[in-house]
């Protein structure tokens, strides 16, 4: 529960820069999203995802971004391109 599955083809799939074509389902690592030893209760809340970007909430609060950076729409600053969920620092 809580966990972030992606499929399919575009920029913000989240699971490195080479991967950009994924034909079954296959899970974020939840680490990337503040699940870890200490957090083991961390999970996604809530997600939103377009073709070029996509963001994620977690159950403390915290947000995470990765795709395209389009007119800083990941809130990271100008990257580019995030391959991988990344905190986003408000």
């Amino acid at each position: 529960m809580g966990n972030v599955f992606v499929w399919g083809q575009g920029s913000a799939l989240g699971l490195g820069p080479n991967v950009k074509l994924v034909k079954k389902p296959q899970i974020i690592p939840p680490p990337l999203f503040g699940r870890n030893d200490f957090s083991s209760d961390v999970e996604v809340t809530s997600i939103s995802s377009s073709f070029f970007y996509a963001g994620a909430i977690n159950s403390l609060g915290d947000v995470y971004t990765w795709g395209k950076d389009i007119y800083g729409c990941l809130g990271l600053g100008d990257v580019g391109f995030q391959p991988f969920p990344f905190k986003v620092r408000i």
